[in-house]
């Protein structure tokens, strides 16, 4: 018999038919929950029985509820486990539509960043992530400006590095880690804020702008 908890969650699930199997990973993607149109948006074209009849599939089996249209996983282990359990590049494809499906309805840069940076849209996702992260400045929230600002200085730092075509990537990289490093000296973390420096002064190629601001 199954030893945990997330062990009886995977035997579970793979007794579900293909159909469910496929609209819980989709919700998994989105989170612990979303709107019925977006999960039908991004899934229900692709479903064999139909999208009703895997939705019920899933509620009849406790895994996920229907609060007035708003479709929930019954607990954060189960999304934990699904989500998990999807294959890296369908995980990578789900991300896409889904932040493709919310481009139309959400206007929070932090969500459509970390989709982006999910589905491996690594220029798109360091824009959105960068806004993110200057809304939490003007808002005074300086943890949460670390946090965007953190991601998107990872996303630039793989870009660096990976040669991206890009030619201002590594001027992205340096602009960013300043204000990464910004941040956590309002913060109070001067040391990290002197390693975000130092890690990125030299791509900064002697450009005088760059150096000035460093």
């Amino acid at each position: 018999a199954p030893a945990s908890l997330p062990d009886v969650i995977a035997a579970r699930l793979s007794m579900l038919p293909h159909g469910a199997l496929v609209l819980c990973q989709a919700l998994a993607v989105f989170g612990l929950e979303v709107q019925i149109d977006n999960l039908r948006r991004v899934a229900g074209d692709q479903l064999d029985p139909s999208f009703e009849q895997s939705l019920e599939a899933l509620q009849v089996r406790s895994l996920v509820r229907d609060d007035a249209g708003l479709i929930t996983f019954t607990s954060p282990v189960v999304r934990d486990v699904v989500y998990d359990g999807i294959p890296a590049d369908v995980r990578r494809s789900r991300h896409g539509q889904v932040a493709e499906a919310l481009e139309l309805v959400v206007g929070d840069p932090a969500v459509l960043g970390h989709h982006h940076a999910a589905a491996g849209h690594r220029a798109r996702a360091i824009d959105l992530l960068e806004r993110a992260g200057d809304i939490a400045v003007h808002q005074y929230d300086e943890d949460g400006a670390s946090s965007m600002y953190q991601r998107a200085v990872a996303l630039a730092r793989l870009g660096v590095y990976a040669g991206d075509d890009d030619g201002d990537i590594v001027e992205r990289y340096v602009m960013l880690s300043i204000k990464l490093a910004e941040s956590l000296r309002v913060r109070g973390q001067t040391a990290l804020a002197r390693g975000v420096i130092a890690e990125a002064r030299p791509w900064s190629g002697g450009v005088a702008r760059l150096e000035s601001q460093l």
